[in-house]
């Protein structure tokens, strides 16, 4: 029995950083969509061996607010409907 000493690939760590994390399947999905998608635009160069003139200069990020689930009141009976029944 042989063991592979090769490192996993890189769509392959980020599947797992994100199971990990417990994102969603469509959030999995859509992030190595992206990150195909700027492989390719990119000849299939790996990211690890782009520098600076290969990357657009976004200029800075202002943080994004993150998504929250909606609060749900739980459905309850008024004092007055409890007597009704």
């Amino acid at each position: 029995m042989s063991i592979d000493a090769t490192p996993p690939k890189l769509l392959d760590r980020v599947r797992h950083t994100i199971r990990m994390r417990h994102y969603s399947r469509r959030t999995k999905s859509t992030y190595v969509q992206w990150i195909r998608r700027f492989i390719v635009f990119h000849q299939k160069r790996h990211p690890s061996t782009l520098r600076a003139p290969e990357i657009i200069d976004v200029g800075p990020i202002e943080p994004a607010a993150r998504g929250k689930m909606p609060h749900r009141v739980p459905v309850v009976l008024s004092p007055a409907e409890v007597d009704r029944l």
